[in-house]
């Protein structure tokens, strides 16, 4: 048996060398498809084909190649004939048509959205666009909705288009909000001589975005002295509040030391750091001592911090009430 197999090894042999010493054979394409479609991004090594041979190992391929068909830069055919040849002369030939095409529309990277004060200029992101075969063209349109005042939104729409006119489109949204109050600014303290008209406003108000109304609410602690809180609300309904006391001058008032009609004398705060005497009836002390001012007329020793601490530059403060007891301590610079 095993004599059989090396005769019939050698005959096989021999006959593929005497085959091979004289090959007639001609090469053939491996898989060829003589139509293919790719896209523009893809490599055209990809659809090369593959030729074999029975006595040649490396098989030589020869190709012709024009371009029909050019729908844009990116979309066109192209038209291949290849020849491939061994070391004898032996060939094969095969036409093919590649369908390259573009067909991916351009990709954007996303925009977020933002949040703005109503005072504030939108800006928006400059677009980020790509695409997988060649350059592309971005336009852009704004609209603005203005339907709720309070909260307008801007939205620009981005339309990138390709060199064979894919498109994508992206936008981004801003939002302008009025959140902010209006600003109410005036004296925490004034005094206004009797007979003048208080049905006024002794403030003044502004607002970043819109307009406001104010209203203020008296709160009579004495014919001498009122409370007023201000509250100014803004169109969106932003609101503020300020209080403020109004001193009213009467006649009868001394310029110096008490006051007439039995009124008590109160060492009453400004809140910025002063005090000054007023003079109220007796049903409004315990509203001022509610608001931190002292019973009776305000004095104040300064104490020379000099004298203490050598070349320090402090000084204090020292508020004593009609019962000579010390009330409140400020240090000064």
């Amino acid at each position: 048996m095993k004599n059989l197999f090396l005769t019939l090894f050698t005959l096989l042999s021999i006959n593929l060398f005497s085959q091979c010493e004289n090959d007639s054979i001609n090469p053939y394409f491996v898989n060829f498809e003589p139509e293919v479609t790719i896209s523009c991004d893809v490599d055209l090594n990809v659809v090369f084909p593959v030729a074999l041979d029975e006595c040649d190992d490396s098989v030589e391929i020869a190709w012709y190649e024009e371009t029909t068909n050019i729908y844009c830069d990116n979309s066109y055919d192209l038209f291949r004939v290849y020849r491939a040849f061994d070391n004898f002369g032996n060939q094969s030939v095969e036409s093919q048509i590649i369908h390259v095409v573009d067909e991916t529309s351009p990709l954007f990277q996303p925009t977020p959205t933002k949040i703005i004060s109503c005072d504030e200029v939108p800006v928006f992101d400059q677009p980020v666009a790509t695409d997988n075969c060649g350059f592309i063209v971005i336009t852009n349109q704004d609209m603005v909705d203005t339907t709720d005042s309070c909260q307008i939104t801007y939205t620009r729409l981005w339309t990138a288009y390709d060199q064979c006119g894919n498109t994508s489109y992206s936008s981004q949204t801003i939002i302008s909000i009025d959140t902010v109050p209006p600003v109410i600014n005036g004296p925490i303290y004034l005094e206004v001589n009797e007979g003048n008209n208080i049905d006024t406003l002794f403030v003044t108000v502004t607002d970043n975005c819109s307009s406001f109304n104010v209203t203020y609410v008296d709160t009579e602690v004495s014919s001498h002295s009122i409370i007023r809180d201000y509250t100014a609300t803004d169109y969106c309904g932003n609101e503020s509040t300020f209080e403020q006391i109004i001193h009213i001058n009467h006649d009868e008032e001394e310029e110096e030391g008490g006051g007439g009609n039995n009124r008590v004398a109160i060492c009453h705060n400004l809140g910025n750091g002063e005090w000054i005497t007023i003079y109220v009836a007796q049903p409004a002390v315990q509203a001022h001592l509610n608001h931190g001012d002292y019973l009776g007329p305000c004095t104040e020793m300064v104490i020379d911090w000099q004298q203490i601490l050598p070349n320090s530059d402090l000084q204090m403060r020292v508020i004593k009430g009609k019962d000579n007891k010390y009330k409140k301590f400020v240090r000064v610079r």
